[in-house]
């Protein structure tokens, strides 16, 4: 289902969600803007948020009855690979985060965006 017919508005709401969330907690600076704390909650918000919805979004495109027995299935499937996605998010992260949030800060500093 990944990237065909009807599951890509799902996809991109529910990446979509999960980047709103994440810059909630991380806008304010709720949370400080450390690798290993983006890491961890993006590896948490991948499996417990975005995985989730995709999930979510299976269930209703495929099943035509939705019982607690017909459903469970797909949650349990899908969640080895909601932690490979975590793990690849948290990795991503360790990686390039804090470069990809110089660059962010320096087009916000240059174009001033979100500027009191």
């Amino acid at each position: 289902f990944y990237g065909q017919g009807p599951y890509l508005p799902w996809q991109m709401m529910a990446y979509g969600a999960g980047g709103m969330l994440m810059g909630f907690l991380f806008g304010k600076h709720r949370f400080p803007r450390k690798s290993w704390v983006m890491a961890v909650v993006g590896f948490l918000t991948v499996v417990f948020w975005i995985g989730p919805l995709l999930d979510s979004a299976v269930v209703f495109l495929v099943l035509p009855e939705i019982t607690f027995e017909n459903v469970m299935p797909f949650f349990v499937s899908g969640f080895p690979v909601n932690i490979i996605q975590g793990v690849s998010t948290a990795v991503v992260i360790m990686l390039i985060g804090k470069k990809l949030l110089e660059k962010l800060e320096r087009i916000r500093i240059k174009y001033g965006i979100m500027e009191e």
